[in-house]
């Protein structure tokens, strides 16, 4: 008696973290180009996101000080950003500008999450983010605080990652504009007139 194969791998269950990444990841693997710069681009998203991550949970867990440590921390953090950056409320624009760098970088990992996909709106989520993540901080923290407190190195990985993906965009897309046109001719002489 034959077993049909198609029947037990139907059966085989699947976890729920195994349906999460087949949901996000897609049942196909890109080339090896592609994975290997998703996974860079997915480290340098750890990285910058985090920094963000850190300063808003520092902010939140701020009020469970213990009282005499409150009346001096609060009232530091206040004194630091109204003296060299004018804020009237430093705790505040600090976590205003956290909340709206996790939008840009959620969009950011959505873009990669398309890109690893092989879907063009990734490449444009991506590069808009990284784009929103210093035009955010710009507009909200200021002229002064961007360029005092934004460190060489972020700039570098933010506008560097930015313009890979970018060269990565127009290279992947004219290559197969290419591949589709030497295409094209194959397909006409198939389907006689």
């Amino acid at each position: 008696m034959a077993i049909d194969q198609s029947k037990i791998e139907r059966a085989v269950a699947v976890t729920f973290p195994q349906k999460v990444k087949q949901l996000i990841l897609g049942k196909e693997r890109p080339n090896l180009l592609t994975r290997v710069s998703v996974g860079v681009g997915f480290l340098i998203w750890v990285y910058l996101f985090s920094w963000h991550l850190l300063s808003f949970l520092s902010l939140i867990m701020m009020h469970g000080l213990k009282p005499g440590w409150k009346k001096s921390v609060v009232p530091a953090f206040n004194r630091v950003g109204s003296k060299l950056y004018g804020y009237a409320d430093t705790i505040n624009t600090i976590q205003v500008h956290a909340l709206i760098q996790f939008a840009v970088f959620f969009m950011m990992l959505l873009g990669l999450i398309l890109i690893y996909r092989k879907k063009r709106l990734g490449f444009l989520l991506y590069i808009i983010g990284a784009g929103g993540s210093l035009l955010a901080t710009l507009m909200v923290m200021g002229n002064k605080y961007f360029f005092a407190e934004v460190t060489k190195i972020d700039f570098i990985l933010i506008i560097g990652s930015a313009l890979y993906f970018a060269v990565g965009a127009w290279w992947f897309y004219r290559w197969k504009e290419r591949k589709n046109r030497a295409n094209q001719p194959e397909e006409a002489q198939a389907k006689p007139a």
